[in-house]
Order: C-alpha cells, then sequence, then structure tokens
C-alpha cells in the first residue's frame, strides 16, 4: 500500500520505444495495468556511453510515453474500467 491505496500493478516499459534516444527499461507501479511498449530495440553497442550520462544527467521521461500513459489512464476512466487482473511480468 502506497499513499493510502493499493498499487498492484507492473507496468514494464522501454523508454526508446516512446523517443527516447536510448534503450532504457524500467517498470513503475500503478493502481491500473497499461499496455505499454516493453518489448527490446536494437540499440548499439556504442550509446553505453548515452546511457551512462543519461543515468547520472536525471530520469527524464520521455514525452511520448507521458502521452501514453494518460491516453490508456483516461480511456479506462471513460470506459469505467479499474484496470485488468494483476498480471506479474
Amino acid at each position: 500500500m502506497f499513499l493510502g491505496f493499493e498499487l498492484p500493478h507492473l507496468n514494464k516499459v522501454r523508454y526508446s520505444n516512446y523517443g527516447y534516444e536510448i534503450d532504457k527499461p524500467t517498470r513503475f507501479s500503478s493502481n491500473l495495468w497499461l499496455n505499454l511498449d516493453s518489448e527490446r530495440t536494437n540499440c548499439d553497442r556504442k550509446e553505453f556511453l548515452k546511457i551512462f550520462i543519461a543515468i547520472i544527467l536525471g530520469r527524464d521521461i520521455p514525452l511520448d510515453l507521458v502521452r501514453e500513459i494518460f491516453t490508456q489512464v483516461l480511456d479506462k476512466w471513460k470506459n469505467g474500467i479499474s484496470g485488468e487482473p494483476y498480471k506479474n511480468h
């Protein structure tokens, strides 16, 4: 339980599938299961330095990912869907 409510869904995603220059996997918990793109993309080993620098400089969330999350949440809210059954990905 976090902030007084359950966060049963573990949403995996890769920033590179939402306009980020590097293949950065991440995950977050929420009260909704979101069908986000977490498939690995081809990432050149030369990108390692970019990944290292990105981790050091901060954790920018790609705008396309933010749009996708808000679109799915709004759609679920409009359709009265509280989420999918818990899936441990």
